[in-house]
């Protein structure tokens, strides 16, 4: 039986997705509501709060198990069908032309039962995935996904063998994370719990104050190292911890990272306790997105986002760290041209604009400063602003000097380039992202110019591509070639041996 044939019959589920399938917001409304129900009422009962639990759970069970059994999937070779519902039946078809992207999902606990989630996008996809199975067994899902495959691609026996694209050594992995945002996981969970147990927090700093001013016998001689030790102690122990944390999130999640190509598919594989396995087209990436922080782009390292139409942008192709001499490498492979053009600089009238931008965006810490002395006191941010005049003035200045600093690296990375076959433009202060976008897939053309760039002969251009949040804008560019940019893009998107088919 070939692989489409196998599908031909609708088909349930793993019974283990009664279970497993079951979406995180709804098991967190498992376990929040019996607790908010408990603790809110009159007289709060564990007993009560483990009864109504049980009940809830119980009801949400039967649920699950009628679902389980009114769900149905098939795919007969060229429409993948989905039907689902209790009360409301809902049926849903795919042809297998419009799929974007197959993922395969699978956690620690599916791995123990041979399970597997599928996820397929289409560009009609916004925040959640057009089709997702969980879960079916781990065989199925490698069929399902061939099959599908099958279809789209020349004959499987005809396609050349896979082709190593890149991999992400362990180094890498190593600096991504101690060089992202992962790193301020644990602090800002640490806030967060510290923000909702406010009063224990209190009390618990004020028993390590009088434990540090009074210390034990033993520890008696030692009283004012241990004042002077204390915070660097704790503060180290933070940044531990928080390093510890990146790694491990880091290290499971993008171990093993791996992209092979065969013809014009890319095979994207990663995690290691958890494993996430992505099928998607090189004809269907719609967006290249490189993204350097600060310290990044001290290393010559950079983010890699490969984004195809549909579906969370956050769940796109992410490689999370790659030096900047293989990147160009990356994107020649990845979309057959060369992204190694200069950039055209703005004209000088944009770097007034761009530091009244972010002189803007200070006005509210400026203000806040210089009313310092009149927000009420219960503001958090009142215990953190000067209080005296001159104070103050000296503060208001700094902030003032900060954001031209920043408008004027703004102005300095901004830049934009189009080829022939690319639109290029680059944005940041601190950080820079440079957006990438083939002019086949451009779905729309906009200019755009308030009262004050028409003044200073400025103007924007917003070139839109499938995809959530796919815009490529080049913000406060010279009018006249803004102009020229979209007449150009108009004709080349308009054009059907261009603008192929999403």
């Amino acid at each position: 039986m070939s692989e489409p044939d196998q599908f031909a019959t609708p088909r349930r589920l793993h019974p283990a997705s009664i279970v497993l399938g079951l979406p995180a917001r709804q098991l967190l409304q498992v376990i929040i509501f019996p607790v908010i129900a408990t603790f809110a009422g009159a007289t709060p009962s564990i007993q009560s709060g483990i009864q109504l639990f049980v009940l809830y759970a119980g009801v949400g069970l039967v649920m699950r198990t009628v679902s389980y059994q009114r769900r149905l999937f098939s795919f007969d070779g060229t429409v993948v069908r989905i039907s689902s519902g209790v009360f409301a039946r809902q049926h849903r078809t795919i042809a297998v032309e419009r799929i974007q992207q197959i993922e395969l999902r699978r956690t620690a606990l599916s791995r123990a039962f041979r399970c597997t989630t599928v996820r397929i996008e289409t560009a009609a996809s916004a925040s959640e995935p057009e089709v997702e199975l969980r879960v079916i067994a781990h065989t199925d899902a490698v069929a399902l996904r061939n099959a599908v495959r099958s279809t789209v691609t020349a004959d499987r026996v005809t396609q050349p063998a896979h082709e190593p694209v890149l991999a992400v050594p362990a180094r890498h992995l190593f600096i991504a994370a101690l060089t992202g945002s992962r790193l301020l996981a644990l602090p800002g969970v640490v806030f967060a719990s510290f923000q909702f147990i406010g009063g224990q927090l209190g009390a618990f700093v004020e028993e390590v104050e009088a434990w540090l001013s009074d210390p034990p016998d033993l520890l008696s001689g030692f009283g004012d190292v241990l004042s002077v030790v204390a915070f660097p102690l704790m503060l180290a122990g933070v940044v531990a911890a928080s390093a510890i944390s990146a790694l491990l999130v880091t290290f499971l999640r993008d171990g093993n990272f791996k992209i092979t190509r065969r013809g014009d598919e890319l095979h994207v594989t990663r995690g290691i306790i958890a494993s996430r396995e992505s099928l998607i087209n090189v004809n269907r990436i719609q967006l290249i997105e490189l993204k350097q922080n600060w310290l990044r782009r001290l290393l010559h390292v950079t983010t890699v986002r490969l984004q195809s139409a549909g579906g969370d942008a956050e769940a796109r192709v992410l490689i999370p760290l790659l030096p900047l001499a293989r990147v160009h490498q990356l994107i020649d492979t990845v979309l057959s041209d060369t992204t190694t053009v200069a950039l055209i600089k703005h004209p000088p009238a944009a770097r007034y604009r761009s530091v009244l931008r972010w002189f803007r965006l200070s006005l509210p810490l400026v203000t806040a400063i210089a009313l310092s002395d009149r927000l009420p006191n219960t503001w958090p941010l009142v215990a953190f602003l000067p209080d005296t005049p001159p104070v103050r003035v000296g503060a208001i200045m700094v902030v003032v000097f900060v954001a031209v600093l920043l408008g004027l690296a703004s102005y300095r990375l901004r830049g934009h380039a189009i080829t022939n076959t690319l639109v290029l433009s680059q944005t940041g202060a601190v950080n820079r992202r440079l957006l990438i976008a083939p002019i086949r897939k451009i779905q729309t053309v906009g200019v755009r110019a308030n009262l004050f760039q028409r003044r200073l002969k400025l103007a924007s251009l917003l070139v839109r591509v499938a995809g959530a949040r796919a815009n490529v804008i080049i913000h406060d560019a010279d009018a006249n070639a803004i102009d020229m940019h979209a007449a150009t893009l108009t004709r080349a998107a308009a054009m059907p041996t261009v603008n192929q088919p999403t």
